[in-house]
């Protein structure tokens, strides 16, 4: 995993009050992937966050979006969906 990749998961965690584990950051690929995993860590290690939150998955994809480009200094570029690739698409080293 490279240095992006942690500063990502390390700020992913602070904000979102979870606990990813290595094996969890080590399959994730797409931004979709970790998207789907904040979603089910949230539910199951941070449901006050849920309750507190209108729409909760929606504020986790727009934190998770902002974040994952703010790692790389690429606040601007191509749009960031779901398929998006950290390696190849997001530079991710």
């Amino acid at each position: 995993m490279g240095l992006e990749a942690v500063e990502l998961v390390i700020t992913l965690e602070k904000e979102f009050k979870v606990s990813i584990s290595d094996a969890d950051s080590g399959s994730v690929r797409t931004v979709g992937d970790m998207y789907n995993l904040l979603i089910r860590l949230i539910r199951e290690q941070n449901p006050g966050y849920v309750d507190k939150c209108k729409d909760f998955e929606d504020d986790v994809w727009k934190i998770l979006v902002k974040t994952s480009k703010e790692v790389t200094g690429c606040t601007s570029g191509p749009e960031v969906t779901r398929e998006t690739k950290y390696v190849d698409d997001l530079g991710y080293g």
